[in-house]
């Protein structure tokens, strides 16, 4: 990287780590953007970018066969180690017939399952031997960091044989006592599907597949639980009552994925990053809706909405999103207004934060 964009880069790369921001973006002809507690914000004491200089960036930091990639496809995400920074995502895309690129920063260290403050219900899923464990939420939302001390916290106390297909691979593993297998879709495996496919013809215990677009993949993720694997997953989505509803209604077949999909539910760990009281720093909000015989029952009853009942009630240590966010205001930890904006039922969550 030349004397200039290697200041430029560092020195916006020190910026952001110092203001905590998440994400920071360099669009061509404007200054540079941060992401901070889900707001932007421009740097408007930074020059603005250059064509040139967002060329001359990503020509420095990919690989031969990325540039090829990228010059073929016009978008590409990669993870990059960059300076004292850590493992940093990076997406870039063609408009308008120029290059942006957008810097995701990732946690330099996977965050300890039992030092993250997180209800005891979510460290249960550890030590299940089977099942689709989904982690759903919008992004940004903190889904990759989650599975990753999870799978950590299982390779650091079980001996265990975990496999991963991702793309890219945001938090690498050293194996302690399992081993450890993470391939990436377009350098290790041709596509999720070939790697899912691979995986169930081997002796696995715990597979984690991140979030992927392709058709029908939920199906063989569950059809892999169903030879007993334990996997972990990361998907879109709002609720766990509106995830499984959407996957279900997608089906063509909906009695016998219903079917499946019941029996082989781990549990939906649904995720937000929720800014703290005084900005600067998120907190974590979540919802969790475990696989009980309850559960599994309502769904294959086809009673899903009944699954409401469950969540508002705690059966089975269920939780629900707008509690947890009510809770969080009780305790000064979040905003009235934040846990408003990211709830999922406005009337419930304001009667749940005067109760």
């Amino acid at each position: 990287m030349s004397t200039r964009s290697d200041i430029i880069l560092n020195r916006i790369c020190q910026t952001s780590a110092e203001q905590k921001a998440t994400e920071f973006y360099f669009f061509p002809v404007q200054p540079p953007f941060l992401r901070i507690s889900g707001e932007i914000i421009p740097l408007v004491n930074e020059e603005i970018l250059t064509v040139s200089l967002l060329e001359e960036i990503a020509d420095s930091l990919l690989s031969p066969e990325e540039k090829a990639k990228l010059k073929e496809v016009k978008q590409l995400i990669v993870v990059k180690e960059i300076g004292k920074m850590g493992n940093i995502q990076i997406s870039f895309v063609y408009q308008k017939d120029q290059l942006s690129i957008c810097f995701k920063l990732l946690s330099r260290e996977i965050e300890i399952l039992d030092k993250a403050g997180l209800p005891p219900v979510v460290l249960n899923f550890k030590h299940l031997l089977q099942g689709v464990v989904f982690i759903v939420g919008p992004r940004d939302s903190g889904r990759s960091a989650l599975a990753a001390s999870l799978l950590d916290d299982i390779n650091k106390n079980q001996g265990r044989f975990i496999a991963t297909v991702e793309q890219p691979i945001r938090y690498r593993l050293a194996a302690v006592k399992s081993v450890i297998e993470q391939r990436e879709v377009g350098k290790d495996v041709s596509s999720f599907k070939e790697g899912i496919l691979y995986i169930k013809r081997r002796n696995i215990d715990v597979a984690m597949v991140s979030l992927c677009q392709e058709i029908g993949i939920v199906e063989e993720l569950l059809s892999l639980a169903e030879s007993g694997v334990l996997v972990f997953t990361i998907l879109n989505g709002e609720s766990s009552i509106k995830f499984i509803s959407r996957f279900i209604a997608s089906a063509e077949k909906k009695d016998s994925i219903r079917s499946l999909f019941a029996d082989n539910l781990g549990g939906v760990i649904v995720t937000r990053l929720v800014p703290k009281v005084g900005g600067g720093e998120r907190v974590r909000a979540l919802e969790i809706l475990p696989g009980t015989s309850a559960v599994k029952n309502l769904i294959n009853e086809n009673k899903i909405n009944q699954l409401n009942n469950i969540l508002e009630l705690g059966t089975g240590n269920a939780i629900a999103i707008d509690r947890y966010l009510a809770d969080l205001v009780s305790a000064g930890e979040i905003t009235f207004e934040e846990g408003l904006k990211h709830c999922v039922d406005k009337e419930k969550y304001q009667i749940l934060v005067r109760r």
